[in-house]
């Protein structure tokens, strides 16, 4: 195996969770529940009691804000 590429992943995984913990409750809440529990839009939007695309656009904006936090990490 490679070392190094092992190393690199494991400072992407590590920076990535310090994005996502520096996220607020509710966008922290929206990822877990979408990517890490595999739970689709269309539940998450239903108990948060808002509209599938409110929650697509939400998600969206979620997404915009990690890339920023991850674009200096190469």
């Amino acid at each position: 195996y490679d070392l190094e590429k092992i190393v690199e992943t494991k400072m992407l995984i590590d920076k990535v969770r310090e994005a996502i913990d520096s996220l607020n409750d509710e966008e922290r809440e929206i990822i877990d529940r979408l990517y890490f529990n595999d739970e689709t839009i269309r539940s998450v939007a239903e108990t948060k009691k808002i509209s599938h695309p409110a929650l697509i656009k939400r998600r969206n904006k979620i997404l915009d804000k990690l890339r920023e936090l991850l674009k200096d990490f190469k």
